[in-house]
């Protein structure tokens, strides 16, 4: 089986017409095509092939007679030596007679004679294509070639793995953790980041992450930027009325301590997570994908899961509803401004003042500052300097409406397991 271009498939259908026995393409057709084009590369590249070596004989002749002269001029042998550049406009670009043979040296070297027997053999009477070449040559611009160089970031020594207290209470006696010195709330993760400018109040106590996750490097004088944790085991606590009331992000580490004790446990759920950062990827924010408990689930705070998705750097919404509920999370109005509420929109996002937004009993957000340009620094750090602007929050973030097909996706159903009998390791590493 052989695959070509179209131009080439031409080409071996215009020799395979030529049989008498068939048009239909077959593999002695790909060889007659492939000898072809060798004989053709040949003969046009020949006049070069000739003009280097006669140019070679005559610089090494000239050489010769210099080294057996006695008392050579240095003079003359340069000027053998060097290659006439200049020409006329007449000489380049005049009419010649192409079936006139191109001089060669006088000299009936055997050199020579074999370079003649070539020129005759492939019949390259004219030495137009060499010129040609020459003008190729000369009028090849220069590119620039731009190589990318990723900056790594500064070598730290990794912080030793500690197990927090408030985290072990949780799983053993429901006792739901407050920040504290071992569990703080989860925005406050990214005080040592170059997010910290954009930090805005309002983010939920509830949602909390261990120090242990929070805590990567050695070393208080390190900015995070580059050893941010990516969200992957979610603590939730279930009440009686299995509502899910507080969730604590942990490390891999931790994850792999509590397993055990987790899967007795009747107060908390260990959760597997994952930020939907590709419409085709499944959505995790539901917290049903292989959870791990002797509790039955509890349906998810959507407050919660909306922080929780920004904090790990979610790009895509599941529906045209969600999108919504975000906007709403957020304090972004989706209508149309009238003249009323156009000083009261923050062009940046499209945020709505929290007095306007009281005015009109538009509720649901808990800022009252535009959280817009933290979310996106949030992101960034997220993406590690990929792009995310053609994405559902890169749209919502640039006040860009989204209608319901946006959303006309494939989507793949998630996994509900109660209990899970299976080890987690290798989860050692920072």
């Amino acid at each position: 089986m052989y695959f070509a271009p179209s131009e080439v498939h031409q080409k071996i259908t215009e020799i395979a017409n030529e049989r008498n026995w068939g048009s239909q393409i077959q593999a002695v057709d790909v060889l007659r095509w492939a000898i072809n084009e060798t004989q053709f590369s040949i003969a046009q590249s020949f006049p070069l092939w000739q003009a280097q070596g006669l140019s070679y004989h005559m610089r090494r002749e000239a050489w010769l007679r210099y080294c057996h002269s006695s008392g050579g001029n240095g003079d003359n042998l340069l000027k053998e030596l060097k290659e006439r550049e200049s020409q006329t406009l007449e000489e380049m670009y005049g009419f010649k007679d192409t079936s006139a043979t191109p001089p060669t040296d006088t000299n009936d070297n055997e050199s020579v004679v074999a370079i003649r027997k070539k020129h005759d053999y492939f019949g390259a009477a004219s030495s137009n294509n060499l010129r040609l070449l020459e003008e190729r040559e000369r009028e090849v611009a220069q590119e620039t070639e731009k190589e990318k160089m990723v900056e790594l970031p500064v070598s730290a020594k990794a912080a030793k793995h500690v197990l927090s207290p408030s985290l072990r209470d949780f799983v053993h006696e429901g006792r739901e953790p407050t920040p504290g010195t071992d569990i703080i709330r989860a925005v406050e993760v990214f005080r040592k980041t170059s997010a910290r400018k954009d930090m805005v109040d309002g983010w939920s106590e509830r949602l909390l992450v261990t120090c242990d996750f929070s805590c990567t490097v050695e070393g208080s004088d390190h900015n995070l930027d580059d050893y941010l944790r990516r969200v992957s085991w979610v603590v939730s606590s279930v009440s009686s009325s299995n509502s899910t009331t507080c969730w604590v992000i942990i490390s891999p580490y931790e994850a792999n301590e509590f397993i055990e004790d987790i899967r007795q446990s009747r107060f908390v759920r260990l959760n597997v997570y994952s930020p939907k950062v590709s419409e085709d990827m499944t959505s995790f924010e539901k917290l049903d994908f292989l959870s791990i408990s002797a509790a039955p689930p509890g349906p998810p705070n959507g407050f919660l899961i909306r922080e929780l998705n920004i904090f790990a750097g979610q790009l895509c919404l599941t529906n045209r509803r969600e999108y919504e509920r975000v906007c709403a999370f957020l304090g972004l109005y989706l209508e149309t401004a009238g003249d009323d509420d156009e000083g009261e929109i923050d062009s940046n996002g499209g945020f709505m003042s929290w007095e306007r937004r009281m005015e009109l009993g538009i509720g649901g957000s808990p800022f009252r500052r535009n959280p817009v340009s933290f979310v996106q620094a949030v992101l960034k750090l997220r993406r590690k300097g990929e792009g995310y602007l053609e994405t559902h929050m890169g749209k919502l973030l640039r006040a860009i409406q989204l209608h319901e097909e946006d959303f006309r996706y494939r989507r793949f159903p998630s996994v509900n397991v109660v209990r899970a009998d299976y080890p987690i390791v290798n989860f050692n590493s920072v």
